[in-house]
């Protein structure tokens, strides 16, 4: 019985079926109502003291139309109803033909909507469309993303029942280690971003169909957190651990990144700390704009090494330490930056294999990119809202994973200020493993 009543009660929009009345449920045992179906009682049936009695199987109950409707299957039995919605029937709890029929049209119209949705993220009114957008993106990607559609189902969540963005329910991010994360299907074969894997972690795999998207979406991230625009600046990146793979997302970032700038020699240093001490000279000497993202172990040895006068130069910080030293909280690190590159402003990319779009940091907080925000959930009950400016575990939304999952739990922990659009991080949930792209935290 428990059973039916979950099943029923997931995506159905008739009242469940009682094939065996409570003695409590109506006046003799019998059903005070059932939605457009009723059970005809049968010989026997009940005996005298109104208890319920097992018929036998000549005398199985059988669904009648009250209200005549196609949508009604008549003459099945409670069983074959119920086994009808295991096995997927169109009969599956009442649907029938025609009602399959429609829901394989939205679905194919879904399809059709992607490229709309690629504009819209796209667009000026982005900000005061997010949170519709958002919805219409969970239906989206509810119809073409097995996976997705799978969890959402398993939390018995209904599409009506979605009305704002903190009741959508937000994938784990494990999944992407796990499953293939994907909406839609397309043709060709899809880059792949994998994560480092860092201390010998199991990577993540983000499946990444169109590139051209990623990396116009992140160009528009970074002007968004920096006021002068790629061409009017030197960038430069210092990436060990990177630049010796073809599958990290961050290369492909710094790639476009150096090929909007302005044109250099050589944009990127692997271990050659001395080349890009006496590139960092020259560049500054003209008083252009500079822009160094390095890994942050990497950047530290350069400091150490290297220390000097870099008035003009602004270090992004990200990657964290690789295994190559003991981890360090954000304000020493950025300390001991700022004592050996005298001059120099320091900000932080937080970033993800699992992530399109990525935030910066700003005056104590990561700013978010126009097509991301970020929400705080309870740290003991990954399906309750925390309340802002709060310490709890971090929901990312990030319109841009079009073609993944827009809706990520993520098992960074933080403060989120009001809105979404900047937060901290504060470390990771237990047992979480520790993420390159995450390890630099600030204290609590």
């Amino acid at each position: 019985m428990g059973k039916i009543q979950q099943l029923v009660g997931r995506r159905t929009r008739i009242s469940p079926v009682i094939p065996f009345p409570a003695p409590s449920s109506g006046m003799n045992g019998i059903p005070n109502s059932v939605s457009k179906l009723s059970l005809v009682s049968t010989k026997n049936r009940f005996n005298s003291s109104s208890s319920p009695k097992l018929p036998s199987p000549s005398e199985k109950p059988i669904v009648t139309c009250v209200n005549s409707s196609p949508d009604v299957p008549c003459g099945k039995t409670v069983l074959e109803i119920f086994k009808n919605s295991i096995s997927g029937s169109s009969e599956r709890l009442g649907a029938c033909e025609h009602e399959m029929k429609k829901m394989a049209m939205k679905k194919t119209k879904k399809v059709e909507n992607r490229e709309a949705f690629v504009k819209a993220i796209q667009s000026d009114s982005l900000e005061k469309d997010f949170e519709s957008l958002s919805i219409k993106l969970f239906e989206f990607q509810f119809w073409n993303n097995p996976i997705y559609q799978k969890y959402v189902n398993l939390l018995n969540v209904e599409l009506d029942q979605v009305t704002c963005i903190q009741e959508i329910p937000f994938l784990p991010i494990s999944f992407f280690k796990s499953h293939r994360v994907q909406t839609g299907v397309h043709p060709g074969d899809p880059m792949i971003f994998r994560s480092s894997g860092t201390t010998g972690q199991s990577p993540a795999q983000h499946i990444v169909p169109d590139v051209d998207l990623y990396t116009k979406n992140a160009v528009r991230g970074f002007t968004s957190a920096f006021s002068d625009p790629l061409k009017d600046m030197y960038f430069l990146g210092l990436l060990p651990s990177y630049l010796e793979r073809n599958d990290a997302s961050l290369v492909y970032m710094a790639q476009e990144f150096a090929d909007q700038s302005k044109p250099l020699p050589k944009h990127f240093f692997l271990n050659d700390f001395e080349a890009l001490s006496v590139t960092l000279n020259r560049l500054l000497s003209d008083e252009t704009p500079v822009v160094l993202l390095g890994v942050t172990f990497a950047l530290l040895d350069f400091a150490r090494q290297y220390p000097g006068d870099y008035k003009g130069l602004t270090v992004i910080e990200t990657g964290g330490m690789k295994g190559h030293g003991p981890e360090l909280v954000r304000p020493a690190l950025h300390r001991e930056l700022k004592e050996n590159l005298r001059g120099v402003n320091i900000s932080s990319e937080y970033g993800m294999t699992e992530l399109m779009s990525q935030a910066y940091w700003k005056d104590g907080y990561f700013e978010a990119a126009p097509t991301m925000r970020v929400f705080p959930r309870e740290i003991t009950d990954p399906l309750a809202v925390a309340a802002w400016e709060q310490s709890a575990a971090l929901n990312i939304v990030d319109l841009a994973n079009i073609d993944s999952c827009s809706f990520i739990a993520s098992s960074d922990l933080g403060r989120v200020q009001p809105g979404g659009k900047k937060f901290e991080v504060l470390g990771r949930m237990d047992h979480a493993e520790i993420r390159g792209c995450n390890l630099m935290y600030a204290p609590d």
